[in-house]
């Protein structure tokens, strides 16, 4: 994510801090929307695909990579760190043994 100079960026900052707000604390949450992991905030916040992906593309937590799309971890601190002032969030990046894929997931 940008440094905060624009409207948008700062609605976006907006939204993401109303969304993790209805989050359950202390309960780890994915950014992935695999079926596999029932704690995701696309499930928690019931946010549809599209609505979600848009979110995520627009904040740069995700970015176009070849025919898929990838979590960049660079763009999930970033929300990090423009979120510092009201909520303490924790982002790690680990494997889950079902899948086998890296999800980030955050707290």
């Amino acid at each position: 994510m940008l440094p905060i100079s624009s409207s948008m960026e700062r609605e976006l900052i907006e939204l993401w801090r109303q969304l993790f707000r209805i989050l359950l604390p202390y309960l780890w949450h994915t950014f992935s929307n695999s079926d596999d992991i029932p704690c995701n905030l696309q499930l928690a916040t019931s946010l549809s695909d599209f609505q979600y992906k848009t979110i995520l593309i627009a904040s740069g937590i995700m970015a176009k990579r070849g025919d898929s799309y990838a979590f960049k971890k660079n763009g999930i601190e970033g929300l990090q760190v423009a979120l510092k002032d009201s909520l303490n969030i924790h982002v790690t990046r680990c494997q889950f043994q079902k899948g086998g894929k890296n999800e980030f997931a955050l707290q």
